[in-house]
Order: C-alpha cells, then sequence, then structure tokens
C-alpha cells in the first residue's frame, strides 16, 4: 500500500465518525435540555390581582405668624401723659412718674354716667373694663388695688383722673369695684400700689391674667356665664358716686406682700 493509499483510507474513516459524534452530541444536549424544569409564570385574570395600596401623604401645615394686635377702637386717640400741676376746688394735684407710689386711702368707682366718653389721655372709659381714674399717677400705667377689708388684690389700668372728694385717692371701673367687692358699699378702705407703664394701644391680657389667677375669683368665673343681675341706677344711688373732690388720709392696712407677682 502506498502512502497514498493509507492517507484515503485515514480520511474517509474520519469523515464517517463526524455524523456519529454530531448526533451523540445532539441527543446528549436534547435530553439535558429536557430534564431541567423552567419555571412559568401563571396567567391571572385582572379580577384576582391585587392593587397596590396607596399612601396618602398629609400637606405640611403653613406656620401661621402671631396675630397682630390692632389698636382698640376705645384707645384709637390715647396718649402717654403725665400732665402739668392743675388746682380742683382749691387744692393742688402734682402728677408725678408714678414711681415708689403706694398709698391707702378710699376707693369709689363710676359707672353709666362716664361710659363711652373720652377719659384723660384720650380713651374711651368702658365701666366694664378693668380701669380706674387717679389725680397723679402717670397714664396709661397699671396699679394694684387691695381692699384692706377682704384682702381681694386686683390690677387696673390708670387712663382718667380722679376722684376729688376728701379721703378718696381711686375711682374704679364699675368692673374693678366689683371685683373687689366695692360696688355693694360704694366705697371702700384700699392700698394703691403703681406697677409699671401700660403698653398704650396694647390689649387687656395683663389685668384679666392676673384676675384669673386669684383663688377667691373662681367662683366668680363660674358664675360668669349667668345673666348678670339688674344693677341699681337710680338717681339717689349715681348721685353718691359723682366725681368731687379729693385729699389724701392715713395708710390702710392689709397690703399683700406678694404684689410683685403681677410683674
Amino acid at each position: 500500500m502506498t502512502a497514498w493509499t493509507a492517507y484515503r483510507a485515514a480520511w474517509r474513516s474520519c469523515v464517517g465518525l463526524v455524523p456519529a459524534i454530531a448526533c451523540a452530541t445532539l441527543a446528549g444536549c436534547s435530553s439535558e435540555t429536557a430534564s431541567v424544569s423552567q419555571p412559568m409564570m401563571p396567567m391571572m385574570s385582572p379580577a384576582s390581582v391585587s392593587m397596590p395600596v396607596q399612601i396618602f401623604v398629609p400637606m405640611p401645615v403653613p406656620v401661621t405668624p402671631p396675630p397682630v394686635v390692632t389698636p382698640q377702637i376705645e384707645r384709637r386717640n390715647a396718649s402717654v401723659k403725665i400732665g402739668k400741676p392743675y388746682q380742683v376746688a382749691g387744692n393742688w394735684y402734682y402728677p408725678a412718674a408714678g414711681d415708689g407710689y403706694d398709698e391707702g386711702g378710699i376707693a369709689s368707682w363710676y359707672g353709666p354716667d362716664f361710659n363711652g366718653k373720652p377719659t384723660a389721655n384720650g380713651e374711651i372709659y368702658n365701666m366694664h373694663r378693668l380701669t380706674a381714674a387717679h389725680p397723679t399717677l402717670p397714664m396709661p400705667c397699671y396699679a394694684a388695688v387691695t381692699n384692706s377689708q377682704t384682702g381681694r388684690t386686683i390690677v387696673v389700668r390708670i387712663n382718667d383722673r380722679g376722684p376729688y372728694k376728701s379721703g378718696r385717692i381711686i375711682d374704679l371701673s364699675y368692673r374693678a369695684a366689683q371685683a373687689i367687692g366695692v360696688t355693694r358699699t360704694g366705697t371702700a378702705d384700699v392700698r394703691v400700689k403703681f406697677l409699671r407703664m401700660a403698653p398704650l394701644l396694647g390689649d387687656d391680657s395683663y389685668e384679666e391674667k392676673y384676675l384669673a389667677r386669684q383663688p377667691w375669683n373662681q367662683i366668680g368665673r363660674l358664675a360668669a356665664s349667668a345673666p348678670a343681675p339688674a344693677v341699681d341706677w337710680s338717681p339717689a344711688v349715681k348721685t353718691s358716686f359723682k366725681v368731687l373732690r379729693h385729699s389724701k388720709t392715713s395708710d390702710a392696712t392689709g397690703w399683700l406682700a406678694d404684689m410683685n407677682a403681677a410683674q
């Protein structure tokens, strides 16, 4: 056998093995592929698919600025006032800054005859506010008034001048007099102490909060919703509270030591 003959015989044998190897390879692949289980996505109807839970995010709450204190109608023409020395019924009065003022005397009150009229510093008198008239203290200012008999203390806003009857040192509004028990008797021995100047166009929160903190005022607050009793405004009653003449008297007793709490 020549070399060429041997080469041709070897080539023919190799060509015959190729189809067999290919078939074996394909058979092995098919069997391996068939043995692997592939997951299938199940078909679902639209009704069986649950919707995602909706999450509601609340809108941020805007920060509201504090309310602006607007000037009250009763005080739109008000002014800070001390005043020059003046004379009433032959007596001289000398208004001053008020620092260190602490005096005892008689308190009276004034009501409907002056309600709605201008006060000495230009405000409008409201008998239902905690205000008062004083012959010499600056206006407007806060003053503590204590009933020497009952020990009740309130803070009032001085915005008027008076009284001028002998022995009287302060004229309370109807509300202030009612709070410390002066309306029933007409007058009472009191102690008046200057605290500090009051805001010109401020609100009444300072004196109202002080009154609300008093233990003796709890009953009054519970009865605030009840109708107010009728007040006798007959001429005989009103005449006894007119603004007349003033002079100093000796100090009264019973001043409370905790007046600085009003600050």
